[in-house]
């Protein structure tokens, strides 16, 4: 905790240090428009919430709701999804509140994970915005087909979101119906992403296992360990037959028998991880390999 505090106050020291001669010279100027909270963009130009009376739109109460909101979606996602396999947001947030001397762990985070956390909690920003202009769209456009990828949608209807999202941005002006119509695509976008099993944090390899896995159970209880450990294992399981499966369709082989091994597969893995005494560096072993049985079962 402490040195996520020096890491703050020397993120704020360089943000005065760029900005001195202006603060020097108009102090007030410069903190009035960097943080000007209470700027209300103009109705007309939205593209988001264009279907709200502008009065509504405009008005303090919507604006603080919509924040909210963000605050909300961002603590709701927090805890269920991204620190799903350190036992939610509050067991992280205590473990650094009662030790706020002790040094950060260095944890091999998997790339996707980094990749999903940040995209997520990005479009979850676009979602809550009571203003978006045509510009904005520059802020998440790449990120739209990871999304749908992510979540466990049919690829029709994936492709279908995607396109209603783009008709969205290119009607000018935009109008109350190509408003609602981006919204409701959000949200049933927002939705998805909720259901979809959260990223494996520290990969799928026993290597990664035992350097970010074992380093979140420190502490725990012996029924709280084996909890986790299952989870992560039976999710790993999960994530090399989707890789297995895909390989085989790209093949152009079978895909109903490389999909019944990989239901066999699971099925044993998941047996045997639920059958364990605690978690072990050999449980982990057994689920690789577990998985890379899977995968050569399927291709």
């Amino acid at each position: 905790l402490v040195q996520i505090a020096g890491l703050l106050a020397a993120a704020v020291a360089f943000q005065l240090l760029v900005g001195w001669p202006f603060i020097s010279t108009f102090p007030q100027a410069y903190f009035g428009r960097a943080f000007d909270l209470g700027r209300v963009f103009i109705h007309f130009w939205s593209v988001n919430f264009k279907f709200v009376p502008e009065s509504t739109f405009v008005s303090k109460p919507f604006a603080l709701s919509l924040l909210g909101l963000h605050l909300l979606l961002l603590l709701l996602f927090c805890h269920f999804c991204w620190c799903k396999y350190e036992s939610g947001m509050f067991r992280v947030a205590i473990a650094a509140l009662l030790s706020p001397f002790k040094r950060l762990q260095t944890r091999p985070l998997h790339p996707d994970h980094i990749t999903y956390l940040m995209l997520v909690g990005n479009f979850i920003g676009i979602f809550c915005a009571r203003s978006l202009h045509y510009q904005f769209y520059s802020w998440y456009f790449f990120s739209i087909p990871y999304l749908l990828w992510v979540a466990p949608l049919p690829t029709p209807l994936r492709l279908l979101l995607w396109l209603t999202i783009e008709l969205c941005w290119n009607i000018y002006p935009s109008t109350p119906a190509s408003s609602l119509s981006l919204l409701l695509t959000h949200l049933s976008l927002l939705l998805a992403l909720w259901m979809a099993p959260p990223r494996l944090p520290f990969g799928a390899d026993e290597q990664s296992w035992k350097g970010g896995l074992e380093a979140n159970m420190e502490g725990m209880g012996k029924e709280e360990r084996e909890a986790m450990w299952q989870r992560y294992v039976e999710q790993a399981t999960r994530e090399a037959q989707a890789a297995a499966a895909a390989e085989a369709a790209a093949a152009g082989e079978g895909s109903v028998e490389s999909a019944a091994a990989a239901a066999a597969a699971a099925e044993g893995s998941a047996e045997g991880t639920a059958a364990a005494d605690g978690p072990s560096r050999e449980g982990a072993s057994g689920g690789r390999k577990a998985a890379g049985s899977t995968k050569k079962k399927a291709v």
